[in-house]
C-alpha cells in the first residue's frame, strides 16, 4: 500500500504535475515531505532510470516520527518500513534519529542525522550495520510542495506518530 502511494507520487512527480497551491510550508524546521531523485552521471531524472529516496516526517515539541521509502530505479528494488520507521530528536538546527528497514528479516535499525539548510535537508547515515537495506549514507533532499504520500497513509501515519 506504501509503495503503491509512493509511485503514484513519483509519478506525478515525474509527469510534472505540482501539489496544490495552497500548500504551505509547516513552522517547524524538518516536518514535511522530503525525497532526492539519486541519477547516474549525465541520466535525466526518471523512475525508470533513477533511485528516490522519500522521507515524510512529522515534527512535534522536539520529537520527530515518520516514513520513508527508497525504490531503485524502476522500483525493481525496495526499501520502506512499518509507519512509523523514523523516529527521533531535534538537537538545535539538526536532529539525530532512527530509521527501521522493514526490507530485511528482521528488521534492520539504522541512525542518522538531519540538519536543514533552507528548502534542503541533509541526510547523513551514521553507522553501517549489517544487512539488507537501501538507505542512503549522505544525500541532500529537497522540500516537496506538498505530500508524495496519499492522504489515507498521511492520516495513518500522523496517528501512529501521536499515540
Amino acid at each position: 500500500m506504501k509503495l503503491l502511494a509512493w509511485m503514484v507520487g513519483c509519478a506525478a512527480l515525474a509527469s510534472g504535475i505540482d501539489a496544490p497551491s495552497d500548500a504551505k510550508e509547516p513552522i517547524s524546521r524538518f516536518e514535511g515531505s522530503w525525497s532526492v531523485w539519486l541519477c547516474p552521471a549525465g541520466v535525466a531524472q526518471s523512475a525508470d532510470n533513477c533511485a528516490r529516496f522519500e522521507l515524510y516526517i512529522y515534527e512535534s515539541n522536539g520529537e520527530l516520527c515518520g516514513a520513508h521509502a527508497f525504490a531503485s530505479a524502476g522500483a525493481s528494488r525496495v526499501d520502506e518500513g512499518s509507519a512509523p520507521s523514523i523516529v527521533g530528536k531535534v538537537a538545535g538546527y539538526s536532529a539525530d534519529v532512527a530509521i527501521t528497514s522493514g526490507r530485511a528479516d528482521p528488521p534492520v535499525t539504522l541512525h542518522a542525522r538531519l540538519t536543514r539548510s533552507g528548502t534542503r535537508l541533509r541526510w547523513k547515515r551514521l553507522d553501517a550495520p549489517l544487512g539488507d537495506y537501501l538507505i542512503p549514507e549522505d544525500v541532500w533532499l529537497s522540500r516537496n510542495k506538498g505530500p508524495l504520500f496519499s492522504s489515507d497513509f498521511a492520516y495513518e501515519l500522523r496517528k501512529a506518530c501521536t499515540k
